[in-house]
């Protein structure tokens, strides 16, 4: 059958995409950014870093990371914590600002992470072994950031893991956190890891409305009219395992998605492999969200082909370096490049980047102890740039 050239560019507009982004890091810093090894942190174990951007109420963007002190500290290297604690060893939220194009942060061994960065962390029997995996979107339709966490608390006849989110205007102030308890009602024992989307596009038919991706044994997705009211009811399943990739036993949520210059968005997922943590790792992938339908995926990582892989002694978990987990890398915070600050990357780095392209500043936990950052790089295959 012979389609005049209209209707074959229709038809390559509407279709869905299955190839198109080309997503790939770039640049991984030798060194971890935050390491109590290296004297920037008082902490032992600095992981699970959320970007917070920054806006009129909260100046400065940074990072809230997980930092806390095992319950009894093990040697360095190869013995590995799987740290847990309460009290003074519980969990608790740091913050520490940062600057996206130079890919540093502002703790130094002069002035290290320590108990005076601490923002958020347990209030009651609730969260009473820590405040944990945090991500945090920033709303601009009410000025919110919100912070999806996991709460660990007592519970019978074991320990609690429960899902839930609290905001502020103002994330550095400690005092200024509102704490809007479990996500779902009635509470689902053993949630975790989200991440929130909010549509504030007004061309967009769905503007306002807010999804959830979460979950850490397969990706959920809900859709609300407001990011602080959630019900499972037309709960969809939305990323699945893949017994021969390296996404192969469990899938958990990233960063909040990142809206792409084609008008799709970018989604990292965090991944382990069967048989983990004997063997394997953890690895982080993607997938691309199709922007008009944040339900579809329109891309998704090679099964062969993680995003990143452990492969240094501080996301191995190994000397010099302490272990909390072994062989992980653990993206939990993204932020987009505005043109300006991919202009000043290129200038910094030396490196040649297409004014077509998409930059991303990544921050990942290395071996669940420090904090290390990447950058990727989206370049988009003829046609994709069109696509919405």
């Amino acid at each position: 059958m012979m389609w005049s050239k209209s209707l074959r560019l229709a038809l390559l507009l509407c279709a869905p995409l299955t190839e198109g982004h080309d997503v790939e890091v770039i640049q991984v810093t030798k060194q971890p950014l935050v390491s109590f090894v290296d004297g920037t942190s008082k902490f032992r174990q600095v992981f699970n870093p959320a970007f917070v951007e920054a806006s009129p109420t909260s100046e400065a963007a940074g990072l809230l990371i997980r930092t806390q002190d095992c319950r009894a500290p093990r040697a360095f290297g190869d013995k590995c914590d799987f740290c847990g604690g309460s009290g003074a060893n519980a969990s608790r939220l740091t913050f520490v600002p940062c600057d996206v194009v130079q890919g540093t942060c502002e703790n130094s061994v002069q002035a290290p992470v320590d108990d005076s960065s601490v923002v958020f962390g347990p209030s009651s029997d609730e969260d009473f072994y820590g405040t944990e995996d945090p991500r945090v979107k920033l709303n601009p339709l009410d000025g919110y950031h919100y912070m999806f966490y996991t709460a660990y608390g007592k519970g019978s006849p074991s320990r609690s893991v429960i899902l839930s989110l609290a905001k502020t205007r103002t994330p550095t102030v400690r005092s200024s956190w509102q704490r809007l308890g479990p996500v779902f009602t009635p509470t689902v024992r053993g949630s975790k890891s989200a991440a929130l989307l909010v549509e504030d596009d007004r061309t967009q038919p769905d503007y306002g409305t807010s999804y959830l991706y979460w979950g850490d044994s397969m990706i959920r997705l809900l859709k609300s009219s407001n990011a602080s009211s959630w019900s499972r009811s037309d709960e969809k399943d939305f990323i699945k395992v893949r017994p021969d990739g390296f996404d192969s036993n469990l899938v958990e949520s990233g960063p909040p998605p990142l809206k792409l210059r084609d008008g799709n968005w970018l989604f990292f997922y965090n991944s382990a492999e069967t048989g983990w943590p004997k063997k394997g790792a953890y690895h982080p992938g993607f997938v691309i969200i199709n922007g008009s339908d944040k339900t579809q995926i329109l891309q998704r990582s090679a099964k062969d082909k993680p995003l990143l892989s452990p492969n240094l002694p501080w996301q191995k978990g190994t000397l010099p370096y302490t272990c909390n987990a072994p062989n992980v890398i653990f993206v939990e915070a993204a932020v987009m490049f505005t043109e300006q600050q991919k202009k000043g990357f290129t200038a910094s780095s030396g490196m040649t980047i297409d004014d077509g392209d998409d930059l991303i500043r990544i921050y990942f936990g290395g071996s669940d102890a420090v904090v290390g950052t990447a950058v990727a790089r989206v370049a988009y295959s003829d046609g994709a740039a069109g696509f919405v």
